[in-house]
């Protein structure tokens, strides 16, 4: 069935919801654009966060945010939902839906609804981060981010971006301490079925990466590969106009591997494809890998192709590191299905010696940090120090209370390139801003700092009726080292080295 207008209807259309919606809620507002001075989202820019390549993914995200207010229409006309229970999320104790009916039955039922209105005030907002570089406190601006990376394009990027690199710190630390190792990218696909749920294209790729890699074939994946990172991707294949016309879901694997020091990639090759051939076939009979489309012909014992080669750019990682659809390409029924069927899943996964490549990639950077600091680099380079305080709404003050219209465009400003630094001043009269204390070696330091002559007059720190502590600055010194933050990034980004 095609997207219509019975999908969007209003007023009598909400009569005709399927089970479990409720028929007083109302689609969020369209966003509007950013481009339009005095209307719609402003894009903030600030030190590092800016560029063509911000503007852009902000326009991507409220593309998709008006796919997502379509896709609710299609949710709640298609597939009811029933209420089962709760469900705990961090301290929330959250009503448990589920859908009932449509392509993803016993999933969590998600509203495209609520996603869309997340997803409209992503980065709407800047804070002011607390942080604690080696001998001076810092503020760092920051925007609040929606963190839905499976349908956010900002957050996708950035969380891709953030993977890859770590990625790509591991395999240079490893390069640097010796180890040996043919390194390979390899894509892992399966055939797809027509017709096919999301949930059942990713459910058979998990299966036929199961097989491969646990098990009796596991001990043989754990002799031949050290380590490996995957990223699972998902796309949408020969929609046609109402969103049905020979469709299909793409579900495949992005896999960056290096091959034990004992053997080389010639001899790990032929037996991931013949063991992968074997494992999705064996999931799914007659919906397996195909070898052919792999790159491989029949007697080619070499099992040459596309799917397997040497990785040579480090570049190419981000492949595997990427979140999962181009979303802002889907039809609002293809939209209403991905929502459902990707919430709550895994989508990369490393194993082995990279089983933790974001924490043992903070470790390294700690490193580099201090031997540049030996080194006597450290002055051309700017330490963003670690963060000293809590994230939440409440916990960081807002950016504007710290440098009003930091990073908005001015009155006669529309274009991307260029925006102001430094914002309006705080009045002197302006009460101090406060931060929410985290713990950590950080906080010890900034204790000490505190304590010390270089603290501001009206620094001081307080516990509430939660036991927790608050630090509260004056709002000018907050001003000051905020704009020192930015200029220090900027002048990070003009000399070519990375910051922090």
């Amino acid at each position: 069935m095609a997207w219509s207008t019975t999908d969007r209807a209003a007023g009598a259309g909400r009569l005709r919801w399927r089970g479990g919606w409720d028929r007083d809620t109302r689609c969020p507002p369209d966003p509007g654009s950013s481009r339009v001075p005095g209307g719609g989202e402003q894009l903030r820019q600030v030190g590092l966060i800016g560029g063509r390549t911000w503007a852009d993914e902000h326009d991507d995200r409220r593309r998709v945010v008006r796919i997502l207010r379509r896709a609710g229409y299609v949710a709640r006309h298609r597939w009811a939902r029933s209420l089962v229970g709760t469900r705990q999320v961090g301290p929330n104790t959250l009503p448990d839906w589920r859908y009932t009916t449509g392509p993803a039955v016993g999933r969590q039922a998600v509203d495209p609804w609520v996603m869309a209105e997340r997803l409209h005030r992503c980065a709407a907002d800047w804070y002011g981060q607390l942080r604690m570089a080696p001998a001076n406190p810092l503020i760092l601006p920051l925007p609040r981010l929606c963190g839905q990376r499976h349908v956010c394009p900002v957050c996708a990027a950035l969380r891709s971006r953030q993977l890859a690199a770590a990625l790509r710190t591991v395999i240079d630390a490893e390069e640097l301490s010796g180890v040996d190792g043919d390194l390979a990218f390899v894509t892992l696909t399966q055939r797809a079925m027509p017709g096919e749920s999301l949930s059942t294209a990713l459910d058979r790729l998990r299966g036929g990466w199961r097989r491969l890699t646990q098990g009796r074939p596991g001990r043989t994946w754990r002799s031949y590969v050290s380590g490996s990172y995957s990223g699972i991707e998902a796309t949408r294949g020969a929609d046609g106009a109402d969103g049905q016309l020979g469709h299909h879901w793409h579900v495949h694997l992005h896999v960056v591997l290096r091959c034990d020091p004992t053997v080389s990639l010639d001899t790990v090759r032929p037996w991931i494809g013949a063991t992968w051939r074997d494992a999705t076939e064996a999931q799914s009979p007659g919906f397996g890998w195909d070898p052919v489309a792999g790159g491989v012909t029949e007697g080619d014992s070499a099992w040459l192709g596309p799917w397997c080669s040497q990785l040579d750019d480090l570049a190419r990682v981000y492949q595997a590191c990427k979140y999962p659809t181009p979303v802002v390409d889907l039809h609002p029924v293809a939209m209403a299905e991905f929502v459902a069927a990707a919430h709550g899943r895994r989508w990369h996964q490393g194993t082995g010696a990279w089983r933790s490549v974001m924490a043992d990639a903070e470790a390294i950077s700690a490193e580099d940090a201090l031997a540049r600091a030996e080194a006597d680099e450290q002055e051309l380079l700017f330490d963003l120090g670690d963060g000293i305080c809590g994230c939440a709404p409440s916990e960081a003050p807002p950016l504007d209370t710290i440098a009003p219209g930091m990073g908005l465009p001015g009155p006669d400003d529309v274009g991307f390139a260029d925006r102001p630094l430094d914002g309006d001043l705080p009045p002197d009269s302006m009460a101090p801003v406060r931060w929410r204390l985290t713990e950590g070696p950080a906080v010890t330091a900034f204790r000490a700092w505190l304590a010390s002559p270089a603290s501001p007059v009206g620094a001081e720190l307080t516990q509430d009726d939660r036991e927790r502590t608050w630090v509260s600055l004056p709002a000018g010194w907050a001003h000051a080292r905020t704009v020192e933050t930015v200029t220090a990034l900027r002048r990070s980004a003009d000399l070519g080295r990375p910051a922090g």
